[in-house]
């Protein structure tokens, strides 16, 4: 959640800015331009009708001039203000509309999904690392015994397949690196380790569906294992002695 409001804060901090900025500018000179009411006299916009103004001007609704009508230099700038303001609103909304489709925000998005979904679950449930044939076939096992299953794999495809899937039970799915402790954090910090039982299957968390390859071990670690056990062997042998 937290991701959320700092993609959202950061990528629109400067329209909202501006369009700030702009209100109050418009409100501020509003109050200050000099007005004639109907008989004549100077008078001067207070901060609310100022405001109230203001509001519905930079929507372009328009409910007239308010509380009396404007002289020139009022109107010259009211102009002014309504078209800083259309043009900082549509600066505003397209900002948003590149914020919706920014790849890091809908994925902080799925991710708050996916948390909220794992909350819901009352029960102990497995974590399934991984979802190919082996994970695809203990899914179901599990949901067929009744048993709560959540699901993590590196392969999105994998992941709009188990949604597919007519399963017993709903099986929260979630496309990411399960060796990496921040995908894994949304079930440790819902439920706890005492609540979950975790289920890697190496072959499908490698990159792009990869198995896992056993870590060489060098030559000299062999043969330096090999003269340890050597040794062992002559001290304890007792014709040796």
């Amino acid at each position: 959640m937290d991701n959320i409001f700092f993609l959202a804060f950061r990528r629109m901090r400067q329209p909202l800015l501006l369009l700030l900025l702009t209100h109050a500018l418009a409100t501020l000179g509003l109050t200050l331009i000099p007005g004639r009411n109907e008989v004549g006299e100077v008078w001067y916009m207070d901060f609310f009708h100022a405001f109230y103004f203001v509001s519905f001007m930079s929507t372009t609704i328009g409910f007239g001039e308010i509380p009396h009508a404007f002289t020139a230099g009022q109107r010259l700038w009211v102009t002014f203000s309504l078209y800083a303001s259309v043009v900082v609103w549509f600066y505003a909304i397209g900002n948003l509309l590149s914020l919706v489709q920014d790849k890091s925000f809908r994925q902080a998005l799925i991710e708050r999904k996916f948390t909220r979904r794992v909350r819901r679950l009352q029960q102990p449930f497995y974590v399934i690392c991984g979802y190919g044939e082996t994970g695809g076939a203990l899914v179901r096992s599990l949901t067929d015994r009744h048993q709560h299953v959540v699901t993590i794999d590196t392969d999105q495809e994998r992941i709009d397949a188990l949604e597919l899937e007519n399963l017993q039970l709903y099986v929260p799915a979630f496309c990411g690196d399960a060796r990496r402790p921040r995908h894994l954090q949304p079930e440790l910090r819902v439920r706890g380790p005492r609540r979950q039982r975790r289920v890697d299957l190496g072959r499908n968390l490698g990159r792009r569906g990869e198995p896992f390859r056993r870590r060489a071990v060098p030559e000299h670690h062999h043969r330096r294992r090999a003269r340890g056990k050597h040794r062992v062997r002559d001290r304890a042998d007792p014709r040796r002695r």
